[in-house]
């Protein structure tokens, strides 16, 4: 026997819906109503293929009934004989065989000074559907020199003219929306569990070990390009360092960009003033891994100490730097003395006060340079490096016995 065909999977669609209401304005122009938006939109999840016009103000009356529950809507006996939905509510037949833009091309645009805004006979479930732009203020469909507020949806047997992508509004009618409308279940939402987890793992406070361990961490590769196979291989990359710089800085991401917001990190990342190891990330010596190493390797010692902290206060379009710098000489007994730099004013804080949501960029130097002096680590010979060309930097570099960036 020959196998039996699998069912297609579903195309499901995504449809973007707005709740308004008719407002009368205090002050107005030429119309004293508008259309007004109100509530939280919702996120409609459906297959719109080969339903009507019909099916889709069912599904969305489901969604509305946490509103206006189905037995609010009182309609007249003589409203459901002339709209063809007595016994059963099913709709009269409609333009099934018609298109989708025929169907909106035959229809006048919707104003604010028509009755079937917001008023006449209330509708089957208490609100009309219309096409409109993201914003729900505008027709999706008309110019916007027709003044529609959204072509109507019809509610009929019909192929339904809302596509994927589109924002459709559901404008209520004025009786329920005064009368039945459960304005408190706005603000009601379910929280998925995920989201109080997210929130407990943001307010709990990281450390900067832990930071350097996700940096360095191992991450798959499913296609590299290998310049020696000369394909796409799968492989494995991991961050590591050979050699130590004198003066380590870590820049901590404190603005986070992404497709659908913008904002500023505040979590509280503890970081150590005084021994930060960072032996964590050094790359292993398999060829000799008990040779000696010296302060000019960069391989003899992995312990830092915090010198000076920049601040960042403020949201993300606008904030203020300030600076904690260490004022007490490094490996000093003790608590180690710090100064707040803001603009003109200096003032002492403790070591305690270092550590906060603010910080942004982190300054360390390397334990065994601590008491060096520059020319140690830096040739001042060289006054003017202006002049110099990119061959006789390169050449510089290669001449120098020790590694004096990195």
């Amino acid at each position: 026997l020959p196998p039996l065909p699998l069912p297609l999977p579903r195309k499901l669609s995504y449809v973007a819906v707005s709740l308004r209401s008719l407002e009368r304005l205090p002050q107005h122009f030429l119309n004293p109503f508008r259309m007004q938006v109100f509530g939280t939109p919702l996120l409609l999840r459906t297959d719109l293929e080969g339903s009507t016009g019909s099916d889709l103000y069912d599904i969305v009356a489901r969604r509305m009934l946490r509103y206006v529950p189905a037995f609010k809507i009182k309609r007249s006996a003589a409203q459901e004989r002339a709209e063809g939905t007595e016994g059963g509510g099913q709709r009269r037949p409609g333009y099934r065989n018609e298109s989708r833009s025929r169907v909106l091309t035959q229809r006048p645009p919707v104003t604010l000074d028509l009755e079937e805004v917001a008023g006449g006979p209330i509708p089957r479930h208490g609100f009309r559907l219309r096409l409109v732009h993201r914003n729900a203020n505008t027709c999706s469909r008309c110019h916007w020199m027709e003044g529609c507020i959204g072509c109507t949806i019809p509610d009929d047997d019909g192929p339904t003219i809302v596509k994927d992508g589109d924002t459709i509004a559901v404008d209520w009618h004025l009786t329920i929306v005064k009368e039945h409308f459960k304005s408190g279940e706005l603000g009601a939402v379910t929280r998925h569990k995920s989201v109080e987890i997210i929130a407990k793992m943001e307010s709990c406070p990281i450390t900067v070990e832990a930071c350097v361990d996700a940096f360095a961490k191992k991450e798959k590769i499913p296609e590299a390009f290998c310049s020696n196979c000369k394909d796409f291989r799968s492989c494995v990359k991991e961050m590591s360092l050979w050699r130590l710089p004198p003066i380590l800085i870590i820049h901590l991401k404190r603005f986070q960009f992404t497709q659908y917001s913008r904002r500023k990190l505040r979590n509280l990342v503890v970081f150590p003033i005084n021994g930060f190891d960072i032996s964590r990330i050094v790359a292993t010596d398999t060829e000799a891994p008990n040779a000696a190493h010296n302060v000019a390797d960069g391989r003899s010692e992995s312990l830092y100490d915090l010198y000076a902290v920049v601040h960042h206060l403020g949201a993300l379009s606008a904030g203020h730097y300030v600076a904690s710098v260490r004022s007490s000489p490094l490996g000093a007994a003790g608590p180690s003395k710090w100064k707040c730099y803001n603009d003109a004013q200096v003032t002492d804080i403790s070591e305690d006060d270092v550590v906060d949501p603010s910080a942004y960029i982190l300054f360390y130097i390397r334990r065994d340079i601590g008491g060096l002096k520059l020319e140690d680590v830096w040739d001042i010979t060289q006054k003017d490096t202006t002049q110099l060309t990119e061959e006789q930097i390169d050449r510089m570099i290669k001449q120098r016995e020790r590694c004096t960036v990195s």
